[in-house]
């Protein structure tokens, strides 16, 4: 699912810009209980279909966090549906953009994310925002307003495979900033809070960034999503600009090369609070993929294509002062999809 994702993700890129849905009609008829007025087929299935999710997995007595949260995943769910499931459905790509294409056909880009997580905040009368880039490429995200404090919800950049990593659920403007795509931050209100930030809330404190080698192994033997931690920082890291950028790279790197056939690591973008650094891993199984049975993945044969190994250390050594780790690139790839 994650490879057809992405890939419709990709498409919107450099592209035609998406418009955004307007869902003042459904979020009205919701309220009010009267859908006389919707005459779309399209938006009378966006009624039905949120509304009934609403049912299924919000109740009266929770938090708006908690909210957020149940919708986020049931969002999440929809958007990385797998193929699999899908094999038998006609569906297509022409309302990507929309709460329809995510509900209806399963298929999203990032507007398509957005204006369906925001379109539930409505309803459920969360104050909610569309961030829609279009400086570079396009790309569109929503800010939430959750006890005061407002936050940045990144559904399509989530991180996980068919289970929410929350790579980027309720995170600040720093995170955000480094994360990629850059937005207008005077027409946008501050994200600074930390405190409904899913990394924050769920770290495992650790005495080093070593430690996160066995906080990585049991989370993939139990088939977890990741790992979250927090590392105390000294007096003299803390003063140096731009530290958090830096144990995000080393992060990133751990989780590339852990990479294996059975799963895919990625770096969560860090923050930096309190003292401490709160960073994680975020890890997805091909089993997930669904791409075929469950568990059969592709495997491909390399051995015919030829790559100078030591040019490229050359190259970088002289151009970056940096040392490549080198021995494993020409088979990385052929084995990536093997146990």
């Amino acid at each position: 699912n994650n490879s057809r994702f992405r890939l419709t993700q990709m498409r919107a890129i450099g592209l035609v810009v998406a418009t955004i849905y307007d869902d003042t009609a459904v979020v009205e008829a919701y309220k009010s209980g009267d859908s006389s007025k919707i005459t779309d087929e399209k938006d009378k299935f966006i009624l039905e279909t949120a509304s009934k999710a609403i049912e299924d997995n919000i109740k009266d007595s929770m938090s708006d966090y908690e909210k957020e949260k149940a919708i986020y995943d049931f969002v999440f769910s929809q958007s990385h549906y797998d193929d699999g499931n899908l094999a038998a459905i006609p569906h297509t790509e022409a309302y990507s953009h929309t709460p329809y294409g995510v509900l209806h056909d399963h298929t999203a880009i990032c507007v398509g994310n957005a204006t369906t997580f925001k379109l539930f905040m409505d309803m459920l009368g969360i104050d909610c925002k569309i961030i829609h880039s279009t400086v570079e490429g396009e790309h569109a995200w929503n800010m939430v307003n959750i006890g005061g404090d407002w936050y940045h919800v990144d559904v399509t950049f989530d991180g996980g495979g068919n289970s929410p990593a929350y790579a980027q659920f309720n995170v600040t403007d720093a995170v955000k900033d480094n994360a990629g795509y850059p937005w207008d931050h005077d027409e946008f209100p501050k994200a600074e809070s930390v405190k409904y930030n899913y990394a924050v809330q769920n770290a495992v404190k650790i005495d080093d960034v070593s430690d996160t080698a066995a906080l990585l192994a049991k989370a993939i033997a139990d088939k977890k999503t990741g790992i979250f931690f927090k590392l105390k920082l000294s007096d003299e890291t803390l003063k140096t600009e731009g530290a958090s950028v830096f144990f995000d790279n080393v992060i990133n790197e751990i989780s590339y090369q852990v990479n294996s056939g059975s799963y895919d690591c990625m770096g969560v973008p860090g923050l930096i609070n309190d003292g401490c650094y709160y960073g994680g891993i975020a890890v997805s199984y091909y089993t997930d993929i669904g791409e075929g049975e469950e568990g059969e993945r592709p495997t491909y044969d390399f051995s015919g294509i030829d790559i100078d190994t030591g040019s490229i250390y050359d190259a970088y050594l002289e151009e970056f002062g940096i040392s490549l780790e080198t021995s494993g690139m020409s088979s990385r790839y052929s084995n990536y999809f093997e146990e």
